[in-house]
């Protein structure tokens, strides 16, 4: 489209990094998504983009009345920063019997990656859906499943604080930005958040299951990660982009996490040989670096970068 013109594209913050973590690693890596779509040409639109990244469709078909969510998303000109307005719309109907359904059910019970979003804790009964997809793949012996959380926005943190500290401590993976950190550490009293960030971002991996690791972003400064009881973080530079490069941050951050996960995946449940923390830091960095220099996390004709090790099932939940 033109400078300035509208476009439409497939999105959502789970179903963004769902694609990404497919799309980077080809066939090693098998993907599925779980959501809630209208009886519509926008819940059409969202099954072909998840197919056409690889992704399994799993998608709970709302009541007629209901129509597929959407997300308006305003570019400023010359920062290239966004705002959204969401209506979450047929996204808000999924709920738990939805995974009982036999396809449903023997994708999550292959799964050995969870990834939630905080917009899904947000209502019910999605975050039923949630709790319960949790407790399946989270419940097995000999940690064959684990889970990973974002924490999203800012702006819903209040509203999903419980939920959060019900499911951080199941948790391998937590993700963020420094201002979603920064307002969750305040919401739990964490005079941390007033100062240097590093400090939050240990206290953020100690309310993870033992092992865990919490991955913050701040845009193109460094990203930083602490793992569970090290008591210390580690930085990651993250690749310069010129100015003039810059399309659009929409999708960035989702795609980030698409690739770290997409790398990470291989070591759980001892499948296959381990990826550093630092491969898979440096993997999201490059899939995020592809999407800035274009509109929304659009993957259409774009080759993934450096091929990424393969790993087993991945599965994933949001809100569309």
């Amino acid at each position: 489209a033109a400078a300035g013109a509208a476009m439409a594209a497939p999105g959502g913050a789970a179903m963004n990094t769902t694609r990404v973590a497919a799309w980077s690693a080809g066939a090693g890596l098998r993907t599925a998504f779980i959501g809630a779509v209208g009886r519509d040409a926008h819940g059409d639109v969202l099954r072909a983009a998840l197919i056409e990244a690889g992704v399994i469709p799993l998608l709970q078909q709302a009541s007629p009345d209901q129509k597929t969510g959407v997300c308006a998303v305003l570019v400023e000109r010359e920062t290239r920063d966004r705002t959204l307005s969401t209506v979450r719309g047929a996204a808000g109907a999924l709920d738990a019997a939805f995974l009982e359904e036999l396809e449903v059910a023997a994708h999550v019970d292959e799964a050995s990656l969870l990834y939630l979003t905080s917009f899904v804790l947000t209502t019910q009964p999605r975050l039923g859906a949630a709790e319960a997809l949790a407790e399946r793949v989270c419940g097995r012996a000999a940690g064959a499943g684990a889970l990973a959380i974002n924490l999203s926005s800012s702006g819903v943190l209040g509203k999903v604080r419980e939920p959060l500290l019900r499911l951080l401590p199941r948790a391998r993976y937590a993700f963020g930005n420094e201002g979603e950190l920064r307002a969750f550490g305040a919401l739990l009293g964490w005079p941390e958040v007033d100062g240097d960030i590093r400090a939050a971002v240990s206290r953020l991996a100690d309310l993870l299951a033992e092992g865990g690791v919490a991955v913050i972003t701040a845009g193109g400064e460094p990203t930083l990660t602490a793992e569970h009881g090290s008591g210390r973080t580690q930085s990651f530079t993250v690749p310069a982009l010129a100015k003039c490069e810059i399309e659009d941050t929409n999708g960035a951050g989702d795609t980030f996490v698409g690739g770290f996960l997409a790398r990470a995946v291989a070591s759980i449940g001892g499948r296959g040989a381990a990826p550093s923390l630092g491969e898979c830091v440096e993997h999201g960095h490059r899939c995020a670096a592809l999407i800035l220099r274009r509109r929304g996390c659009d993957l259409r004709g774009l080759c993934p970068p450096a091929a990424s090790v393969i790993g087993p099932e991945c599965a994933a939940t949001s809100e569309l």
